[in-house]
């Protein structure tokens, strides 16, 4: 993945590499470290703007983590702040919410979910990601259907049950790991993705139905 960010900023203008240096914590601190070496072969300096600026952010990101540490609010299934990372910066990438993540997980399937959060790896240039989220999604919907079979009179308050821990793993260790947990973003519209959900539900429960009048 380093190999491919090298490759990617050299492309790219010296402007642009500045502001991705400047804005860490909007970039993945793969990109961020290439940046900075990319910069310092083309042997360009900052600026005593540029460097307080710098400065700024990086104080601001640890009084964030300060704050997060004094109020308790970690990065865990209880964590109630939702909004956390989410900017209006017209330059930070636009990703599906944790939010989001975590309601069609439960609403709808962790598979469901996981494809979002493919979306979102995808956008943040880290494919390589995509694979081991949608496979966790598949094996544990697929455990999740099988278990489901096994108890005999199965609710939906269970199936609700599994996926609320499906969508924890999304959203803590998925998102953590591949994204960042302090990763900066802009929200998307997730009105596709609910009418599709809403569309694939309806037809499952329509099949249910319909196979059980048979």
């Amino acid at each position: 993945m380093e190999d491919n960010f090298q490759d990617i900023v050299k492309s790219k203008s010296t402007e642009s590499l500045k502001n991705i240096a400047i804005n860490f914590t909007m970039h993945r601190g793969a990109l961020v470290a290439a940046a900075k070496k990319e910069l310092e072969n083309r042997e360009v300096e900052f600026s005593d703007e540029e460097k307080q600026k710098i400065e700024d952010n990086r104080n601001q990101r640890k009084q964030s983590a300060i704050d997060d540490k004094e109020s308790k609010k970690s990065w865990d299934w209880f964590n109630a702040k939702w909004k956390i990372n989410i900017v209006d910066d017209i330059n930070a990438p636009q990703l599906y919410s944790r939010q989001v993540i975590n309601v069609f997980s439960i609403l709808f399937s962790v598979l469901f979910g996981g494809i979002l959060l493919s979306i979102n790896l995808k956008s943040v240039n880290n494919k390589k990601a995509i694979f081991p989220v949608l496979f966790f999604s598949m094996v544990y919907t697929s455990v999740m259907i099988f278990i489901l079979n096994l108890i005999p009179g199965s609710t939906s308050l269970l199936t609700i049950m599994f996926n609320l821990v499906g969508a924890a793993v999304l959203y803590n260790f998925f998102w953590g790991k591949y994204i960042g947990k302090e990763f900066q973003y802009r929200t998307k519209q997730f009105w596709i993705p609910l009418i599709i959900g809403i569309m694939v539900t309806s037809f499952s429960i329509w099949a249910i139905i319909a196979g059980n009048k048979i």
